[in-house]
């Protein structure tokens, strides 16, 4: 099996976290380097502050390329790693003195200084592997090693500290691992839902592409078709098919009208189809989809007959062509064409009528 050298490009993220992160560390540094000159005098205290502010001021300068969107370069990310582990080595240091403190307690300093640090290597741990190993390492060898070296307690109490450092730095290593196998499952959930979302937007842009396509080949034969019946028109022709030849015009340019709301697509996929605001005869609407079917009807020997109720008579205001629900002619010929099927013999009637207050999108009567 091979071993392949973490990449420096994983620290970049991790670059950009940690100078946000800065003031945080100064304001807990100030407080640290007060306990430090109350157990060790102010030399001590001035040392450790002086090397806190050299370490926050070299990682500052080395992560601003990152904060300005600079190109980033081998170099820079090197400068950046060796800030952060001097940074490291600096609180480490800390930790160490707070160790061997004469003091009640001071102790104590040490382990929160150590939790503190390793928490902060877990919490690069889904991010950057190499940023876990480099905050990782120096802070477990210097927990496991610390206790032994330099022992604070004799018999069962060294026992129990050296258990307790060991113990924190498994429960630190078990819960990178933990964050760096829930981070990947993200990963994967993330690129699956990416995956599906360009699957739905390829079938929808098929879907948007046929549409358009099929509306711009109904459209070359169905003006050809209105065309025709307007020419035809002009001619001196009986009245019977005279009236048939309208049926034709009308029914033509209400599929024209639809396969122009069909071409804006952008419109109909948003839910955004505009309805026109006009003034239409219901009678008239009704009457031209009786006619579109008579013919028909008369094939099969059907008395097909319409009856408008006297309230339903007059002018109304809505849209004739298409409505949010139930489009006013194209819904009565969709009535027609989907009704029950009658025998080559019969008689069919279709009534229209006010629909009450209880239906909806009802149009309303115009006055």
């Amino acid at each position: 099996m091979n071993f392949v050298l973490p990449s420096l490009e994983q620290l970049d993220s991790v670059a950009l976290e940690s100078r946000k992160l800065g003031v945080g560390r100064l304001a807990a540094a100030a407080v640290v380097i007060v306990l430090v000159a109350a157990m060790f005098g102010p030399v001590v205290a001035g040392l450790c502050g002086g090397a806190v502010l050299v370490c926050e001021g070299w990682m500052w300068i080395a992560t601003w390329p990152h904060a300005a969107g600079r190109p980033l370069t081998q170099p820079i990310r090197l400068s950046y790693m060796a800030s952060a582990l001097a940074g490291c080595l600096v609180w480490l240091t800390l930790s160490v003195l707070f160790w061997r403190a004469p003091g009640p307690g001071a102790q104590f300093l040490a382990l929160l200084v150590w939790a503190a640090l390793l928490v902060n290597a877990i919490s690069f741990a889904f991010r950057s592997p190499l940023a876990f190993m480099m905050f990782t390492i120096p802070v477990c060898s210097v927990m496991a090693a610390t206790p032994i070296v330099a022992p604070k307690f004799s018999g069962t109490e060294q026992g129990a500290a050296v258990f307790g450092v060991i113990l924190l730095g498994a429960y630190g290593a078990v819960s990178a691992r933990r964050n760096t196998v829930a981070a990947r499952v993200l990963a994967k959930a993330t690129a699956e839902v990416e995956r599906s979302g360009q699957a739905a937007e390829a079938a929808n842009a098929a879907k948007s592409e046929f549409l358009a396509t099929m509306s711009h080949e109904i459209r070359t034969p169905l003006n050809g078709v209105i065309g025709m019946a307007q020419a035809m028109a002009r001619e001196a022709l009986p009245e019977v098919q005279r009236e048939r030849l309208a049926v034709i015009r009308r029914g033509g340019e209400t599929l024209l009208r639809l396969l122009n709301d069909m071409l804006d697509l952008s419109r109909i996929e948003a839910g955004r189809l505009d309805l026109e605001d006009g003034v239409f005869d219901l009678v008239e609407l009704a009457n031209g989809a009786q006619d579109a079917f008579t013919a028909l009807a008369m094939d099969k020997d059907i008395h097909f007959a319409l009856s408008v109720a006297p309230e339903a008579e007059g002018h109304w205001r809505g849209d004739p062509t298409r409505g949010a629900t139930d489009p006013l002619q194209p819904g009565l010929q969709r009535r027609e064409v989907h009704r029950p099927r009658l025998g080559e013999r019969g008689a069919g009637r279709r009534g229209a009528g006010h629909g009450g207050e209880g239906e909806r999108h009802r149009p309303r009567h115009y006055a």
